[in-house]
């Protein structure tokens, strides 16, 4: 496999979060929480806690430590 950075992969890694931001919004509304602003807050802080986690965050598992890592297949 070759995994190639392009100009595109930005723009496809705003489209991919804005879809998450979406579908996680659809969630809170179908669990209730009809206030528009809770909803925008939790969606905020989810989104910079996950863009931060990949681009910077890191897990153990056993004695490996592995990185979270966005990719687009076609």
């Amino acid at each position: 496999m070759k995994i190639v950075r392009s100009g595109d992969y930005e723009e496809m890694a705003a489209s991919y979060q804005c879809l998450e931001i979406a579908r996680l919004n659809e969630v809170l509304k179908s669990h209730g929480i009809k206030d528009v602003k809770s909803r925008e807050s939790i969606c905020h802080d989810f989104c910079f806690d996950s863009s931060n986690f990949l681009d910077a965050g890191w897990f153990k598992s056993e004695d490996k430590t592995l990185y979270p890592e966005l990719c687009f297949a076609k």
